[in-house]
């Protein structure tokens, strides 16, 4: 490995070694406009072959140098392949650089697993070298190759070999499939079939055992983490003022769940549509990851506040936050430093109180805040969580970045559909 300067003319771009999804135009653009005032960027990585510069990292910048018109450019050379300068791409800007999208990591481990020799390695290993986990893999895996995977997995034993194993048989349970819609959309999650051929209780027999707010699709919430599935009223509610003025491009919900929040806001955006790439969906529940990586979301598993700040500003942060412990105010706080918009299903108290007021509403509507309140829209009775009543009032408000407007306040009925000319 050694760092120099090389003609751009000598750097192949055009060899598959972009793992990005795409090359955003906007950043290309910005960089352009810092090398013409004279930064300098890290070197881009490269690996020669002995007679071609395969591009691994950094494709804005190399972009953005000739957008701006430069000749050379700074390079972190490196003896290797065209594959090597692929395998390198799929796990470039992990921890640096232009942060990557959910659709880039999509696009990493697809190249991964649509590769012969790659697609043979264990999905652990294929998560580590992508920087994602190990469950995105598998439900990708599921996608490629018609569905089909080898049985088959190499790795390497502790004493250095390379071994082949077969996994056909590695975890297998008697498990019903998960229920399916008349679309073939999955809506419930894997049951196992217990002892004797009697399936595990689903949802509705939860109901009927009277457990109904504690369980959600056969899954037991958990108190301890402030679970409560969100009301499908309130969650469209919330779901149309993330839309009611464009639908956005990026999306964070930060306590994720069941997705319940994100399958109201699909259905909010209508033929304007929502790009799941864009959708930053965190559980920090493990069930609940696996569940919405079963769903088709690009999740990610882990705490919330406790997660980088992104690079860049989400359109729209969409949230029931946990409320006990004054969660919901640590949530607020922070999804207020990451976003444009701030949309929130929160219990009435959320808006009281010393504490709330120096993390959250001292930012809104008041002489030194940057943010005003837009709409508030209030459930005139409480809403339905699981079959029984909720035990707070709520509210769904939507915050605004900068906005100094007047803000709109409706009442609703929580526990029935509400008319879109409500959001009009």
């Amino acid at each position: 490995m050694r760092q120099d300067s090389i003609p751009l003319s000598l750097i192949r771009t055009d060899g598959g070694t972009q793992c990005r999804a795409f090359i955003d135009q906007h950043v290309v653009q910005e960089y352009a406009d810092l090398v013409r005032g004279g930064t300098v960027f890290p070197p881009v990585v490269v690996f020669h072959d002995g007679s071609e510069y395969w591009l691994a990292d950094g494709f804005h910048r190399v972009a953005a140098h000739v957008e701006a018109e430069r000749e050379e450019i700074d390079v972190d050379q490196r003896e290797g392949t065209k594959r090597d300068a692929v395998l390198f791409a799929a796990g470039a800007n992990i921890d640096h650089g232009l942060r990557r999208t959910n659709a880039d990591k999509r696009a990493a481990v697809v190249r991964l697993l649509e590769d012969d020799e790659w697609a043979a390695w264990s999905d652990g290993e294929i998560a580590r070298r992508c920087g994602v986990s190990q469950p995105f893999v598998s439900k990708l895996r599921g996608l490629t190759h018609n569905g089909c995977e080898s049985p088959e997995r190499t790795y390497t034993t502790r004493h250095g070999t390379v071994a082949t194993m077969d996994t056909s048989k590695i975890g297998a349970r008697d498990l019903h499939e998960g229920e399916r819609d008349e679309d073939g959309n999955l809506v419930g999650p894997p049951v196992e079939r217990r002892a004797g051929g009697e399936e595990g209780s689903g949802l509705g027999e939860q109901l009927k055992a009277g457990l109904g707010e504690r369980y959600h699709d056969g899954i037991q919430l958990d108190s301890d983490l402030s679970q409560w599935f969100t009301p499908p009223e309130l969650a469209s509610v919330a779901a149309r003022l993330a839309c009611v003025e464009v639908v956005p491009v990026r999306v964070l919900d930060p306590a994720a769940g069941s997705g319940a929040l994100l399958e109201a806001l699909v259905d909010a955006a209508g033929e304007d549509g929502i790009d799941t790439g864009g959708v930053d969906a965190v559980e920090l529940d493990p069930r609940w990851f696996d569940y919405l990586v079963e769903k088709g979301w690009l999740a990610e598993e882990g705490s919330y506040l406790d997660r980088p700040a992104p690079d860049e500003l989400y359109d729209v942060a969409l949230l029931n936050p946990p409320y006990e412990n004054g969660l919901d105010g640590d949530f607020m706080a922070k999804v207020m430093d990451e976003a444009m918009v701030v949309v929130a299903i929160l219990r009435v108290n959320a808006l009281h109180g010393e504490a709330r007021f120096e993390k959250v509403w001292s930012r809104v509507n008041t002489p030194d805040g940057d943010w005003g309140q837009t709409h508030e829209t209030k459930c005139w009775r409480r809403p339905s969580f699981g079959g029984g009543s909720a035990k707070h009032d709520f509210c769904v408000v939507r915050l605004e970045r900068g906005y100094e407007g007047p803000c709109v306040t409706r009442w609703i009925d929580p526990r029935n559909p509400v008319p879109s000319e409500a959001f009009l």
